[in-house]
């Protein structure tokens, strides 16, 4: 396994590789405007998006390696000042022992047997008193002890979630708790069958731990990609593929962080609730692919996002009627995984050959 510097130092090369093809889908987009072909611009700034993201996501990915290296160099000397200290005490203990032992014994010469006699009946009368200095409170070290705990225990649930992602452009995947069309399951099937032969290695999928189409698409997923389930406390998504995340306060923050942190969208059916995530994101220029086959939200109903149910410039009319259409779920899917390719950055697709 490489050590944490090797990793480090590939991450480096990785980030300067991303802002080498960002700066080339820059000039690729100037290029298209020169000539007025602005499907092309658009296609190459969609790109240098993705790219973008991509190379956040590999700072996050850098950043959370540097803090490991840093706890990591702190545990060491935390350790080694342990060690310090119980050689410090051993020392000190047995040097106070020894002079205890002297000064008892010089007491004992130096005394007559009237004085000693009055020592040991001091020592029983006073017995049960209790030394205290009353220039430290006794809850000082109970103050100290707390103070630490509470500068950490402040932290930001999103932050969290993006610490504990795995590097990867992110496909999350939005839908209602049961099918409500005898074509949808099938195709969310066949969507996370494409995804794993063609993107394994590629994207991360995050899941809401909901029932119904997420449950569907995360089981189709036990050869990868990885999958993360994001729930609020005390929840669980009983999902045998991927992995939990249960620190969101309610399901309302989950939804709200939901629809920050994803690259890609994929929706089917779904209600307000994944209207409202599918809006957030769109707002914010992440892709939204709705299979607006499979009608609800998906279909253009709650408000969903209006945009998001226009061809985009990445996808081929054949592809996105696709969309529109029941009909095959394997044609459907591999039109979705096609349009996703198409938007990859040029190092995630070169992967694949």
């Amino acid at each position: 396994m490489p050590s944490l510097a090797e990793r480090l130092q590939d991450l480096s090369a990785r980030l300067s590789q991303a802002n080498e093809k960002m700066e080339q889908y820059e000039e690729q987009a100037k290029a298209y405007v020169d000539k007025g072909d602005d499907k092309g611009a658009m296609g190459a700034l969609k790109r240098k998006k993705l790219q973008k993201a991509h190379k956040t996501s590999l700072e996050r990915e850098h950043d959370r390696l540097l803090r490991e290296a840093q706890q990591e160099q702190q545990r060491q000397q935390s350790e080694l000042l342990k060690q310090q200290e119980d050689i410090m005490d051993d020392a000190l203990d047995s040097a106070g022992q020894m002079s205890d032992a002297l000064c008892k014994v010089s007491a004992l010469l130096n005394s007559t047997e009237e004085d000693v006699l009055a020592e040991q009946y001091a020592k029983l009368l006073g017995s049960s008193d209790v030394s205290v200095n009353a220039d430290v409170p006794l809850d000082t070290v109970q103050q100290e002890e707390l103070a630490e705990p509470a500068a950490e225990a402040e932290w930001n649930v999103k932050d969290a979630v993006e610490g504990m992602i795995p590097p990867g452009v992110r496909v999350c995947i939005l839908g209602g708790q049961k099918f409500n069309d005898e074509f949808s399951q099938p195709l969310v099937e066949a969507l996370a069958q494409e995804c794993s032969a063609q993107l394994a290695s590629r994207v991360v999928v995050l899941t809401g731990g909901m029932p119904g189409v997420q449950l569907t698409f995360a089981n189709g997923c036990s050869n990868g990609p990885p999958v993360v389930n994001m729930l609020p406390k005390g929840q669980a998504s009983n999902f045998d593929v991927g992995v939990d995340f249960a620190e969101f306060a309610d399901l309302k923050e989950r939804i709200e962080v939901f629809g920050q942190i994803g690259d890609i969208y994929i929706s089917v059916e779904g209600g307000p609730g994944v209207s409202k995530e599918a809006n957030a994101a769109f707002e914010r220029g992440a892709i939204v692919l709705p299979m607006i086959s499979t009608g609800g939200a998906s279909g253009g109903l709650f408000d969903f996002p209006a945009g998001a149910l226009q061809q985009p410039s990445f996808a081929s009319a054949e592809d996105w009627d696709l969309l529109s259409s029941k009909g095959d779920p394997e044609a459907t899917a591999r039109a979705v995984v096609a349009m996703i390719l198409n938007v990859l950055p040029v190092e995630e697709v070169g992967a694949q050959a």
